[in-house]
């Protein structure tokens, strides 16, 4: 599956690219791996890609890169994006921009 998944995220298919990201993720020595296919699909314009990048850098300390993908995947309509973004600046220590951005998710929280 995973060889497929690889071939299929080769030629551009973003969904493999995230399963791929995901699974690499989950082992510390493939960590660098799972960043260079999300990294990929963002450059598809993958919004959920860019959430998952954006807290990966974070987590690792680049947090304006990773505060960066956050907020422009939450500006462009992604709702997990934009509770990712929320518990980020609740955990930076940013009450007034958690603020904003809660206010901004859509009704049905």
């Amino acid at each position: 599956m995973i060889a497929e998944w690889r071939a299929r995220g080769a030629s551009g298919d973003v969904e493999a690219m995230l399963n791929i990201a995901r699974i690499a993720a989950r082992t510390p020595e493939d960590a660098d791996e799972a960043e260079q296919w999300l990294r990929r699909a963002c450059e598809q314009g993958s919004l959920e890609a860019m959430r998952l990048l954006g807290a990966t850098l974070a987590k690792k300390g680049d947090l304006e890169e990773g505060e960066l993908l956050l907020r422009s995947s939450a500006e462009a309509g992604h709702v997990e994006a934009m509770y990712t973004l929320y518990h980020y600046y609740d955990w930076r220590g940013l009450p007034d921009e958690a603020q904003k951005v809660w206010d901004s998710i859509p009704d049905g929280r």
